[in-house]
């Protein structure tokens, strides 16, 4: 596998990881992505990118998100 596509699916891989916690969160809060996007001016498609594990091109809506559900946004380096 190239480097760049080795890229390529770390930064699939993390989208994922992060969309699945968030989902996990929303269901135990029983939160809506409609009522987050409401209480923290999120907009609704970004919302749904955040949570379907597309690309996400504000850091600052992941760090409101994280703000909004109490949690800090961890990122790793690794070898």
């Amino acid at each position: 596998m190239s480097k760049k596509s080795t890229e390529k699916e770390n930064w699939y891989q993390t989208r994922q990881n992060l969309a699945r916690q968030i989902n996990e969160l929303l269901f135990e809060k029983r939160l809506s992505i409609v009522n987050v996007s409401e209480q923290t001016g999120i907009p609704l498609h970004i919302m749904e990118n955040i949570t379907l594990g597309r690309e996400v091109h504000r850091s600052s809506d992941l760090r409101q998100l994280a703000a909004f559900l109490n949690k800090k946004i961890k990122i790793e380096l690794v070898d």
